[in-house]
């Protein structure tokens, strides 16, 4: 109970408590860190397609025609 009411209070704030950002722009707590795990999901997913053309590329080469 004590974990889970703690939980509910920084959920709570994190929707309402807004942080200066770049440029004096806002934004709440819960944004940012969505914004930093989104970003980091496209950086991951950037690497992934760089490592398949790596091997397509190898692999590519390696046949003759």
């Amino acid at each position: 109970l004590f974990v889970k009411k703690k939980a509910t209070r920084l959920s709570y704030f994190g929707q309402i408590v807004k942080v200066e950002y770049e440029n004096g722009k806002e934004a709440t707590i819960r944004w940012g860190i969505w914004h930093i795990a989104d970003h980091n999901r496209y950086h991951q997913a950037q690497a992934h397609i760089n490592q398949l053309r790596k091997w397509y590329k190898a692999e590519k080469n390696k046949v003759n025609f």
